[in-house]
């Protein structure tokens, strides 16, 4: 059995707040200028990628809350089916996905930079993330523990890692979904 991990009343998750307030402030920004940056490079958004930064932006940014903060039941049962249903271009070529020389459209290059390079990516304390969760051993194998090593001079030495359940690569738009990150040990990561 899987251990449970409570993500109702989670401590300290101070850094994980603040980037989901960044991606927000990132897509009102994106969605005013119809440009981003990807790869170190200012890009023009097409009309496909426009509609996705809309799609995100619209209603008060009620989906981008909800790609933030739903549980997993949601995000599986709507935002995944609505995303692939409005946006079937968002892989190139499903086959590829997690593979070297794969193919990605525009689209999913946008979703990418601004989840995984602008969010994920930024974490620094990850270990502050699970523990914040308190979760001391690897919910997979209920085996690993995983609690962060307290150094003593402030700093924690992470011993565990976060698992994407829906992989970036794949789903870069749940990369900073809270509860899409599962801590986890190495091994099962």
């Amino acid at each position: 059995v899987m251990i449970q991990i409570d993500y109702t009343h989670p401590r300290k998750l101070h850094e994980i707040k603040q980037i989901h307030a960044d991606i927000k402030t990132l897509v009102s920004n994106i969605a005013l200028s119809k440009q981003i940056v990807i790869k170190q490079n200012t890009v023009n958004l097409s009309h496909t990628s426009q509609s996705f930064i809309d799609y995100l932006n619209d209603n008060g940014q009620i989906v981008l809350d909800a790609l933030l903060s739903s549980k997993p039941d949601i995000l599986a049962n709507t935002y995944i089916k609505d995303i692939e249903s409005k946006f079937p271009d968002f892989v190139t070529d499903k086959a590829k996905v997690g593979k070297r020389n794969q193919t990605f459209s525009e689209v999913r290059e946008v979703a990418y930079a601004i989840f995984v390079t602008n969010g994920y990516d930024k974490l620094k304390k990850k270990a502050e993330i699970y523990s914040a969760l308190d979760v001391d051993v690897c919910p997979y194998c209920n085996r690993s523990l995983i609690t962060p090593i307290d150094e003593g001079n402030g700093k924690k030495t992470a011993t565990g890692e976060l698992d994407h359940f829906y992989c970036k690569s794949r789903y870069p738009y749940l990369a900073v979904s809270l509860y899409n990150l599962v801590p986890s040990c190495g091994i099962c990561n």
